[in-house]
């Protein structure tokens, strides 16, 4: 990966966010797609820690973002802010107090060959962010699963529950994912869940 690979990783997690609120009425008939711009992924991430240990944010994220957040989203916040100081070190970058700013200081300084380890740590730092503020939305699949047509599935503390097949999506991005919790089968994407969903109808 080139410098080029790393400039992209920098502004998904530094760059303002676009956020499609759908307006709704009371029956249920959709409307229309609202545009909503947010701060970047860096930015609503330490305004959410910010908020929970007192500090004031600009009331600009999304409600889910000015809950309290728990410790883990603390722990995720400190690391990638520590791990970009370092970097801005190595780089010769004097870093300041604001996680986003350094970033991109450090992006304009630094003289790689080889991107890979930077782009994908970044990528991965933005999931991460993603998934804390805006968790995907969980539906259970009460069909038995497909591959190795379980009804149940056991949970961490060792419960027998029913419907192992469980779906993951975010409607407004387009993404889903099917995980059946017992075999651990996976259908990643909406070609393969339309695909899972056919297979289900024609089962009956």
């Amino acid at each position: 990966m080139t410098i080029h690979a790393i400039r992209e990783a920098i502004t998904e997690l530094t760059a303002p966010v676009v956020h499609h609120v759908p307006q709704i009425d009371d029956a249920g008939t959709w409307l229309k797609t609202s545009s909503v711009w947010l701060p970047s992924l860096l930015d609503q991430l330490s305004e959410a820690v910010t908020s929970t240990m007192g500090g004031q944010g600009n009331g600009s994220t999304l409600k889910h973002a000015r809950q309290i957040i728990d410790s883990d989203a603390l722990h995720m916040f400190l690391k990638i802010k520590s791990q970009i100081i370092d970097w801005c070190i190595m780089a010769g970058v004097k870093p300041g107090k604001d996680a986003a700013e350094n970033l991109m200081l450090w992006g304009d300084a630094i003289e790689v060959e080889d991107g890979g380890f930077y782009a994908r740590t970044m990528r991965e730092w933005a999931n991460q962010i993603r998934t804390k503020l805006d968790p995907p939305k969980r539906m259970e699949i009460l069909h038995p699963c497909v591959v190795c047509e379980a009804t149940v599935w056991v949970n961490d503390d060792g419960e027998t529950r029913p419907h192992p097949v469980e779906a993951s999506y975010r409607p407004d991005e387009g993404e889903v994912k099917i995980m059946c919790r017992a075999c651990k089968t996976v259908w990643d994407g909406p070609d393969a869940a339309k695909e899972l969903g056919e297979e289900i109808a024609e089962m009956g």
